[in-house]
């Protein structure tokens, strides 16, 4: 009997997450805390409401990782001279420099994972796991 299809996503996620987390530690991120690092290094400096929208996440999980990644130096916040309620999140260098290390780690990460792989292997893999995501959007 084969595997289920939801334990193969598990393992691969699983596997993933235990080849990152040593460079996540060795940055000293925690969980979640180096996709918000990539996504504002994508997005450059914008408002938390913003950042949540755009990471997919419950406001008041990124708001704590705000909170963290600005103790940690990692981020900066600033008012909004365009809207005196609501600040606007940025990278320090620390933070920049952690988000580049991360991206590069990553892509080795699915570099080894796609070992193998022709390129239309890849393609349609990278198709089907979209087409995935997108069919459990809004569960």
């Amino acid at each position: 009997m084969p595997t289920a299809f939801h334990s193969l996503v598990f393992q691969l996620w699983r596997r993933q997450n235990n080849a990152l987390q040593p460079i996540r530690d060795k940055l000293g991120l925690g969980p979640g805390q180096p996709r918000l690092l990539v996504k504002l290094s994508q997005l450059g400096p914008c408002s938390q409401n913003r950042l949540s929208q755009e990471m997919e996440a419950d406001p008041a999980s990124v708001s704590r990782m705000v909170e963290l990644l600005c103790k940690a130096g990692f981020l900066s916040r600033s008012e909004d001279e365009a809207d005196r309620r609501s600040n606007i999140i940025s990278l320090t260098d620390k933070g920049m420099e952690a988000a580049a290390i991360w991206q590069a780690e990553c892509q080795k990460v699915s570099n080894t994972m796609l070992k193998g792989f022709t390129a239309d292997e890849e393609e349609c893999f990278r198709a089907f796991l979209d087409k995935a995501a997108r069919n459990l959007e809004g569960l």
